[in-house]
This record gives C-alpha cells, structure tokens and sequence, in this order.
C-alpha cells in the first residue's frame, strides 16, 4: 500500500521502500507526482477509516496532500544522497539537475513549468552545496518568469540572510508574507521573519513569530513546519539558559524529523542538541551529537552544517586544551564560511580562533582576529556576537593590565546580554567584572560579582563556567590568608573541570591545591 510506503519514509525509510518509491517516480516532475501520489493515498486513508467502524472522513484531502508534500521532501533529500553516491558526489548532481533545468529552458514555452520546477531544484542544491551565486542565478531565471514566485522570493531572502543583509532578507520574507494565498506559505514567512529578528537579538519578537508560525503549521497538519518552529524554540530557550525546556524542544522536533525522513532538519536538532549538552560541560555526548549531524551534512553536502559542526567541535578542543586541534576546526569552518560568503559563520570563527589566541598567549593575534569578528557582528547588528567580542576583547585589556578599558568592555558586554536575557553570557561577564576588581584588589567587590556569576551557573547546570568561578572564589580566600576555604574551593573546581574534561584548567587548579601547605 502507498500509505504505507509513505509511513515507513517517514520513519527513516528503510531500502526497500525507497527503491519501490524510485522506481515508481523516479524522473517524473514533482507536480506529476502529487497528480498520482494524492488521490492514491486518499483512497486508502478512506479505506483504512472504513475498516475502523466509519469513522470520520473529515479532512482526508488535506492529510494526503501533507503525506505527499512530507513524502516527495524527503524523497528528494533520500535522491540527492543516491544520486551523489552513484555518480560522484554532490556537484555532479548538480549539474545534471542543471543541465536537466536548462534543456527544459531551451524547449520554449510548452515547457515552462518544468523550467521553472528544474530552476527550483537548481537553486535548492546549488545553495545546499554551497554554489550561492549559482544558485542565485536559478532563483532570479524564476523570478523574471514570475514576479511574485513565493518558493523564489523566500529562497531569495535565505541567500540574503547568509549573506548578512538582513534588512533586505526581512523586506523579502515579508513581501512572501503578504502576498501569501495559502496557510502554510504564510507560516513559512512567520518563522522565517522569526529567524532574522532572533539573528537581531529580538529574542521576544523572535518567539512570537516563531509561535504564530507554530500555530499555523499545526492547524493544517504540516508536521515538518511544526518541527522546524519547535527547533526554532529550543534555540530561543537555549539562548535564554532555558536548557531543559530547550531540550524538550529540541527532541520532540527531532522525533518529527526522523518520522518524515527530513535529514537536513535532524542535523539541525543534533547540533543544538550539541550545544545544550556543551553548555552542561557534558563534552562527550555534545561531541557525540555534532559528529551525527556531520555525517548526515557531509552525506548531503550541507556546506552550512559543516562548518556549524567543525567550529562546534574546535570548542569542544579547545575546552579541552587541544588547541591545535581546536584551530584546524576553526579554520576549516571559517574556510567553509568564507567560500559560502556567510557571514555570521565568518564572525564566529574569527572570534573562536581569537579565544585560541588568548590562551596561547598571543594577545596581538587575537585582538586582531576580535576586532574583525567585532566589524562583522557590527555590521549585521547580530547582538549576541557584539557582546561576545566585547567581552572577548575585556580578556585581552585584563591580561595586559588596562584595569579600565577591560572594566568598559566587560559592562558593555553585560549590558547587551542582559538586554537578550542571554544567561550564559551574563555569568561569564559578571566573573571577568570579578576578575578585575580581584585584580584591583578589591576582594569584596570580586567576591560579590564572582558569587552572582557562579549562581547562574549552578542554575544553567554549567560545569565549566561553575569550575572557573570557584576557582577564582578560592584565590580570593587564598591571598586574604584563609587557605583551608581556598583548599575546599579549588578542590570542587579542580573536580569540576576533571568532569568536564578540560585537562589543562584541572591541572592548573591542581597545581595551586598542591602548593598549599599539608592540613
């Protein structure tokens, strides 16, 4: 039975059913398809109520066409994999669908909707392998033929996102918005305007687009949007230090990824996964969870998630003082970034190989790397990247000695995280703030901003950012003399970093517990 082929794609599909769905359509347009696929999955659905008693045939159209649509993407995600294999990779893909697209294009206007449908697929794997300005070329072919292409305009407005001229990317999203006819485009456009205002550092104006597309997707049953907007949610909480209900979405919108056989969206899911389980210090099951999106990215040839995964996994190594390691992931990613032109990719790495930079020592390299991550994050008002760089730069001031100036950029950095609600960032701020007036002397202070830094730790669950803070806690004790509350400090950062499995602070702290007299 169709429904049931279609069932088990959506559940990772197994070989068998994905060869009995390329012999069935393979070759075949994707409206072509819909014209066979929906009316059979209909008929069965009906079928199937039938057999349970009668029960309501109430909106059956609409479930077949959301089985179709969940079943041709992921037929089209399962293809371009097949197909990548079989015939040398994933740019020999693309240039048979682009020479596919352009034959269409050349048999004049009896073919017009199979050029059209040909430059959609060109510019959707053009843009998944990174060929940005091929597949801008497909996007403005179908734009010249159809104005208000809604598929084209969105796609339009994705390019532009990672290219860093949000404004332009929200004016599109928001033309798609408007001239929208059908439920499901408009909720695209939702979460989409949603992606670019949580990019701004809008977090609440971010969540309410993010729920209103929600919302939508689920009226009409279109369990792919759904995922995607509860991924979009688990991202807003992670950044707000809500790990646990980030968790929560995160899994559910993985669990829907995996039934629909959506690849690209489960990758996604592991990654930020990834990132919850890194900000808990848990380095090896956040390593776990970014070398599965890896795989499927590098299966898919998702440039994007590459270079998302190799700079997650430079952080990883560089918590754990492996920082060659940590640089060539950077620079493979920042590579990756800079071919694809994406922009907010470039800022993270710069910033990321300027953190190497400052635990090497080397305090000119990692200024400079800063200041450029700083320009880029300026440049697209990306909030959360200014404060990080501001921070950042703090740390260079503070190991030269210029109390002052890294006084100005930790606050500065504190401000703009508190006005994101971005709790991780604060506690690291607030202990850099402690590290100065420690420096000054001025033990009091220190402890103050050391101990509400250290609460917000405790409540993210972050053992790393615990570690440094008790550390620090236990210097403080240490230089006013009272060395058995420095001893029990250092011993739970020194335990702490050991969980964590950052080798190189564990030993530091280590060292410092050694030097103290015997009890």
């Amino acid at each position: 039975m169709i429904v049931r082929v279609v069932d088990h794609l959506q559940k990772l599909a197994t070989k068998d059913d994905l060869d009995a769905l390329f012999q069935q359509y393979a070759g075949k347009r994707e409206e072509v398809i819909k014209a066979e696929l929906i009316p059979k999955l209909e008929a069965e659905l009906r079928a199937k109520l039938a057999e349970e008693g009668g029960r309501s045939t109430e909106g059956v159209a609409e479930r077949a066409r959301r089985l179709a649509d969940d079943a041709i993407r992921a037929l089209q995600q399962a293809d371009f994999a097949k197909r990548a294999s079989e015939i040398g990779g994933a740019h020999a893909v693309l240039e048979s669908v682009e020479r596919e697209a352009q034959q269409h294009a050349d048999a004049a206007s009896a073919h017009a909707e199979a050029s059209i449908q040909g430059w959609r697929r060109v510019a959707e794997w053009a843009y998944l392998v990174g060929e940005i300005q091929k597949a801008e070329d497909a996007i403005n072919r179908i734009l010249t033929a159809n104005e208000n292409d809604l598929d084209a305009l969105n796609r339009h407005g994705q390019i532009c996102e990672l290219r860093g001229d949000l404004h332009e990317a929200k004016r599109l999203y928001q033309q798609v918005l408007d001239l929208a006819s059908d439920d499901r485009e408009r909720a695209v456009a939702l979460g989409n305007i949603g992606n670019v205002e949580e990019t701004f550092g809008n977090l609440d104006s971010a969540m309410q687009y993010f729920k209103r597309s929600l919302d939508v997707f689920a009226q009409i049953g279109d369990q792919c949007g759904v995922a995607n907007q509860l991924n979009s949610l688990g991202v807003l909480d992670c950044v707000r230090g809500n790990l646990d209900s980030a968790e929560w979405y995160l899994k559910r919108s993985l669990a829907i990824k995996g039934r629909i056989g959506e690849y690209l969206g489960q990758a996604n899911c592991l990654m930020n996964l990834g990132t919850i389980e890194q900000t808990r210090g848990n380095l090896n099951a956040a390593q776990a969870y970014y070398q599965r999106a890896l795989a499927i990215d590098t299966r898919l040839s998702n440039k994007k998630g590459m270079a998302n995964a190799f700079g997650n996994l430079g952080c990883i190594e560089r918590t754990r003082g492996n920082l060659s390691a940590a640089v060539r992931f950077h620079e493979r990613s920042l590579a990756m970034s800079e071919a694809l032109g994406r922009k907010k990719g470039m800022a993270q790495q710069l910033g990321n190989l300027g953190l190497v930079e400052i635990m090497r020592g080397n305090l000119d390299a990692a200024e400079d790397h800063l200041q450029r991550s700083l320009e880029i994050n300026e440049a697209l008002q990306r909030k959360e990247g200014i404060a990080d760089q501001l921070g950042n730069l703090g740390l260079i001031e503070l190991k030269r000695g210029n109390l002052d100036p890294a006084r100005r950029y930790h606050e500065r950095s504190l401000k703009i995280y508190e006005l994101l609600g971005h709790k991780e960032g604060m506690a690291q701020q607030l202990g850099n703030l402690g590290l100065v007036e420690q420096a000054r002397g001025n033990f009091d202070a220190a402890t103050g901003y050391l101990q509400r830094s250290l609460a917000i730790d405790e409540l993210l669950g972050r053992k790393e950012g615990m570690a440094n803070q008790l550390g620090n806690l236990g210097l403080i004790e240490h230089a006013q003399g009272k060395l058995s509350e420095a001893r029990l400090l250092w011993a739970r950062s020194q335990s702490l970093f050991t969980q964590v499995g950052a080798r190189d602070s564990a030993d530091r702290v280590q060292q410092m517990l050694d030097g103290l007299p015997p009890e």
